[in-house]
């Protein structure tokens, strides 16, 4: 098990230097139960840090114990903090980034729509609208970032800058360590 570079770690086992988590402000509030770590860790790889697994460690998490995994209002945060997640801290044309991610929204709240999963295609509605509310005040936020990076590049290992989805339904990959990176 080797020490390897990576773009995000889990917060279930997450360690930071207290200097860097001052520097980026810690967690983000707009956040809750879901992607917080993400963030936290994309602001830090904007300012050029390293973010690392420890290949030799052992870590025992209880997932879902904020949110059941069927919960609805776990779709809602993972739908909505997605979007922001992207249109804070995704360089380049994240506004049509995130356009993009809002129509396969789109197409997995019809299929929840068409299986009878109400619960979860209104979550993903909810979620949009949530997302709207939240779009100047994370604008504000992707222009503190955009500054970040004209500091020192930004430490983009790690970072998949391809489409999942094509690598999953359309080349058929199912095991990250398949994916080219």
């Amino acid at each position: 098990k080797d020490d390897l570079e990576v773009f995000w770690a889990s917060g279930a086992a997450l360690f930071v230097d207290s200097d860097a988590w001052n520097e980026v402000g810690g967690l983000d509030e707009d956040f809750f139960a879901h992607m917080e770590e993400i963030d936290l860790c994309w602001r830090l790889k904007n300012r050029g840090l390293k973010v690392g697994v420890c290949g030799s460690s052992n870590v025992y998490h209880l997932g879902g114990g904020t949110l059941d995994k069927s919960s609805p209002e776990k779709v809602f945060l993972n739908f909505r903090n997605n979007l922001v997640l992207l249109l804070k801290n995704k360089e380049g044309v994240s506004v049509l980034f995130t356009l993009r991610r809002m129509v396969l929204d789109g197409v997995a709240a019809l299929r929840f729509l068409i299986r009878g999963e109400f619960k979860y295609f209104f979550s993903v509605f909810r979620s949009h609208l949530s997302f709207y509310t939240m779009i100047l005040s994370t604008l504000r936020k992707r222009k503190i970032e955009k500054e970040a990076r004209k500091n020192c590049p930004p430490n983009l290992i790690g970072f998949f800058n391809s489409s999942i989805i094509v690598a999953y339904f359309i080349k058929g990959i199912r095991k990250f360590s398949d994916i080219e990176r």
